[in-house]
């Protein structure tokens, strides 16, 4: 991944917590919702906010609590110690969607007879500052401050470490998978059959939408068309000679389990050996599957992200689900394709390097 795209994110969310650090009292709620709300909907930063939010549901209850003492329905408080960096990040990040909340209603809030400065929502900055603090500070302002010093900044020191090449070409796919699932599974079903630019029908077709969005979202980078072991659907080189390599496969309506098990299994085996030429440790398999049916596989997690060893190189999967299928209400039960460890793994050179099954 470029090191400018990083350095972008990096500086933007600098900027946008620095507004959250260094703003009037009166307007942090406020500051924290644009926070919250940017990060939501960042390509990058969302993805790595994701674990955190499966992790800050056991803040639930603490959080709950002190936004009982901030309308006065409650008057104690435990504070809450986190066992780690990432839990730390996982609270920090979870008082922030309560300041947001409290800013999303800023205006609901009546000013307070003497209140000069007219902090909205005091109370319950006052609490959430014990919640994470250990104890309730006799001055108004006091509170804020440590809000800012300990969840704002814990959760920037989180976020600025997790921006690297890896969590920056993983949010740029799930965003691509969102947007293609959302959006766009007719068109995307259309080109796999009719083929686009004189590409082939199918992967090749698919392929360049692929590396038209990773190029629509300001990613510099040259194309290594071919490696020793073949040509990978893109591989990008970034200005520090380091490669970023991604693969796509498309399963077509209506193909059998063994045409899934043969497309996942030449996909993961393409990207490892393609990471092996290039000397990288993981690369990325983009996966359409236009089948109603939907691949179970034994992934496993890294920050969120699933992928499998494969020959030693981590292989992250991103599946992009285009099938014409009804509404979830309509659905009915999931049908599942079941792939092993041993399907994928497990299969002769010769298997994943003859021609692939017909879909």
């Amino acid at each position: 991944m470029d090191p400018r795209l990083v350095q972008r994110t990096r500086y933007l969310l600098q900027a946008r917590v620095r507004r959250a650090k260094s703003c009037p009292a009166p307007l942090f709620p406020s500051a924290c919702l644009h926070l919250v709300e940017w990060v939501q909907h960042h390509p990058i930063l969302s993805a790595i906010t994701a674990e955190l939010r499966a992790a800050s549901a056991q803040f639930d209850a603490g959080i709950a609590q002190a936004e009982k003492v901030g309308r006065g329905e409650a008057h104690s408080l435990d504070p809450i110690r986190a066992a780690s960096l990432s839990e730390h990040a996982a609270l920090c990040l979870r008082v922030m969607d309560s300041i947001a909340n409290a800013g999303r209603h800023q205006g609901d809030q009546p000013r307070v007879p003497g209140d000069d400065e007219g902090i909205p929502h005091r109370e319950l900055l006052n609490a959430l500052s014990a919640l994470v603090y250990g104890d309730f500070s006799p001055k108004e302002d006091e509170s804020i401050e440590r809000l800012r010093d300990i969840a704002v900044d814990g959760l920037y020191e989180f976020l600025d470490e997790g921006v690297d090449s890896r969590n920056a070409i993983m949010g740029l796919l799930i965003k691509y998978k969102q947007r293609s699932e959302w959006f766009h599974r007719a068109r995307l079903r259309a080109l796999a059959k009719e083929g686009v630019e004189r590409r082939r029908p199918g992967e090749e077709s698919l392929a360049v939408d692929l590396q038209e969005y990773v190029f629509d979202q300001g990613v510099e980078f040259s194309i290594e068309p071919t490696s020793a072991s073949g040509e990978a659907d893109l591989v990008l080189r970034d200005v520090d000679g380091s490669h970023v390599v991604l693969d796509a496969k498309y399963i077509s309506a209506g193909a059998p389990p063994s045409v899934f098990k043969d497309k996942l299994a030449r996909g993961f085996h393409q990207i490892a050996r393609y990471c092996n030429d290039f000397h990288e440790p993981a690369g990325y398999l983009v996966v359409f599957i236009a089948d109603e049916k939907l691949p179970r596989l034994p992934v496993e997690l890294s920050d969120g992200f699933e992928y499998i060893t494969v020959k030693g190189r981590q292989v992250y999967y991103v599946p992009v689900i285009i099938a014409d299928a009804p509404s979830a209400s309509r659905a009915g039960v999931a049908q599942e394709v079941p792939v092993t460890l041993d399907d994928i793994v497990n299969v002769p050179t010769d298997v994943v390097s003859a021609p692939p099954a017909e879909n």
